[in-house]
C-alpha cells in the first residue's frame, strides 16, 4: 500500500504541482478520527488504514491532496510559522484542486445521498417509476416517458432559472477492476448521455488484492448522481436475468454470446432513449443543450484532461440483435432509493 501511495503522490506531483515537491516518506496508521497527517519535521505523509478500507479511493485521495498541500505550503511557499489553513494553504489546496477545510471533499457523502429522496421532483420521479411496475405494457411504457419528462424538465428549469443554486460533488460508480468489457463501458457511456453527469474514468484501488485498477467517477449534481447510480445498479441487476430468460427461451448451453447479449440490451436502451429526447424536443420543446457549470466544475478538477475515442469497428452477430430487441423494452419501475437493486423488469415480447 506504501508503493501504492507513493505512485499516486507522484502523480499529483506531475499533474497539478509540476513535480515542485520532493518525495515525502509514507506511513500507514490505524486510527478513525484522523485521516491523514503531514509531519513536516520528519517528513512524513500519513494516512489511516481504517480510512483506505472504509471509504472510497476517490475520498482517500483528497485526504492525500489535503496533506500534500501541507507539504507545498512547508517546502515550497516556506510558510512554517503560519497558521495550518491560512492564504497560503487555501493557495495550495487551489493548485491541487481539493477543498481546504479538514475533513471536507468533492465526494457525494451518503448522508448528502439519502437526502435527494427528499427532493420533491425526485419523489414525483420516484412515484412514477414505481408506476412502472404496473403490469400493463401501455400503461407501464407511459409512466417511465412522464418520468423521463419530468426529469428533463427539471434540468432545462434548474439551468435556465437557478442555475446559482447548483453544486456539484463527484461519485464513484460501480468497483475498480483492472478491465471493463465493452457492455460495462457503454453502460457508463449511457449514465453520460442521458442522465446529466460527466464522467472520467480514474484510477482506482482494488481493495481485494489491494492492486490498482480503473474506476469510472461521474461528476453532477447530487440528485443526478444518485440518479446515474442507481441505474447503473438496475442494470447491473437486470442483464443476468435477462440473459438468463433468453438463454432459456433459445435452449442454448453455453454462455459465450452473454456479453454480446448484454451489450445488444445496452444499445437497444440507448436508442429508446433517444427516441424519447427527439420526441420530448419536438413535441414539448425540451431540448438540453448541456450544463456550462458542470462543465466549468469539471474542467476545475481535471484541467489537462481531453476527450479521446477508441474507434475500434463493432462486431455484432445474432445475440446482439436479440439483445437490442430486448434493450428496447426495458423499463426502469423501481424507486430511488440509492440502494442496489435487487430485480429489474422489462417487457416480454
Amino acid at each position: 500500500m506504501g508503493q501504492i501511495l507513493m505512485d499516486q503522490w507522484d502523480y499529483f506531483n506531475w499533474y497539478y504541482l509540476e513535480k515542485q515537491l520532493k518525495s515525502p516518506s509514507f506511513q500507514l496508521f490505524s486510527g478513525k478520527s484522523n485521516f491523514g497527517f503531514w509531519n513536516g519535521s520528519d517528513r512524513i505523509i500519513g494516512i489511516s488504514m481504517d480510512h483506505i478500507q472504509s471509504h472510497p479511493w476517490t475520498r482517500v485521495m483528497d485526504t492525500l491532496k489535503h496533506e500534500m498541500a501541507h507539504q507545498f505550503v512547508d517546502e515550497v511557499l516556506l510558510s512554517r510559522n503560519n497558521t495550518p489553513h491560512d492564504t497560503a494553504f487555501h493557495y495550495a489546496c487551489s493548485r491541487l484542486k481539493v477543498p481546504a477545510h479538514a475533513g471536507e471533499s468533492w465526494y457525494l457523502d451518503p448522508t448528502e445521498a439519502s437526502n435527494q429522496e427528499k427532493n420533491p421532483v425526485i419523489q414525483k420521479i420516484s412515484k412514477l417509476l414505481s408506476l412502472a411496475q404496473s403490469p400493463n405494457e401501455n400503461e407501464a411504457q407511459l409512466a417511465m416517458k412522464k418520468a423521463r419528462e419530468l426529469l428533463m424538465k427539471h434540468q432545462v428549469d434548474e439551468h435556465s432559472l437557478h442555475p446559482e443554486n447548483r453544486t456539484y460533488k463527484i461519485l464513484e460508480i460501480g468497483s475498480a477492476k483492472k478491465r471493463f468489457d465493452r457492455w460495462e463501458k457503454k453502460l457508463i457511456s449511457i449514465l453520460q448521455e442521458f442522465f446529466f453527469v460527466k464522467i472520467l474514468w480514474q484510477s482506482g484501488l482494488i481493495k481485494d488484492i489491494q492492486s490498482m485498477g480503473h474506476i469510472p467517477v461521474a461528476h453532477g449534481q447530487p440528485e443526478n448522481l444518485s440518479m446515474a447510480a442507481y441505474v447503473h445498479d438496475y442494470f447491473q441487476s437486470l442483464l443476468p436475468q435477462l440473459w438468463k430468460d433468453f438463454k432459456s427461451r433459445n435452449n442454448l448451453t453455453s454462455d459465450k454470446p452473454r456479453k454480446e447479449f448484454y451489450f445488444g440490451v445496452l444499445c437497444g436502451f440507448a436508442e429508446k432513449l433517444r427516441e424519447q429526447n427527439a420526441h420530448l424536443a419536438q413535441f414539448k420543446a425540451l431540448v438540453w443543450k448541456g450544463d456550462k457549470h458542470l462543465e466549468a466544475f469539471f474542467k476545475q478538477l481535471h484541467p489537462h484532461t481531453s476527450n479521446r475515442s477508441s474507434g475500434r469497428p463493432i462486431v455484432v452477430g445474432e445475440a446482439f440483435d436479440q439483445g437490442k430487441a430486448t434493450g428496447k423494452k426495458v423499463i426502469l419501475n423501481r424507486p430511488i432509493d440509492n440502494r442496489p437493486a435487487q430485480s429489474g423488469r422489462y417487457l416480454n415480447p
